[in-house]
């Protein structure tokens, strides 16, 4: 998300927008460490002027393993799904022996 946002004094900025600990905020293209409110909420301190604020949320490492996991999962399962299928349309195919049964 970007923002362009213009104060006539220093002041601190609350933005509506929920404090995330996996979140990169830069304001002009520097990065800032940004403030939490009571709410839960991101503040930032800005100098008077104008200011583009940029709010870039990352994957925490923990989810990064977890995607790869996922991602490994699903080949697998699909892997797994077309081998099934594979070995089970070999076995409809497949004609019965003719044996012939006596008869008494």
């Amino acid at each position: 998300m970007v923002l362009t946002v213009h104060t006539s004094a220093p002041c601190f900025a609350r933005l509506a927008y929920a404090h995330y600990p996996y979140l990169q905020v830069t304001v002009n293209g520097e990065p800032q460490d940004p403030l939490q409110t009571a709410g839960g909420f991101i503040a930032l301190k800005l100098e008077g002027g104008t200011h583009e604020i940029v709010l870039e949320p990352y994957l925490s490492p923990l989810r990064r393993v977890l995607l790869i996991l996922d991602a490994i999962l699903i080949l697998a399962a699909t892997g797994l799904l077309i081998q099934f299928r594979r070995s089970k349309g070999r076995d409809s195919t497949r004609v019965p022996s003719s044996k012939k049964a006596d008869c008494l």
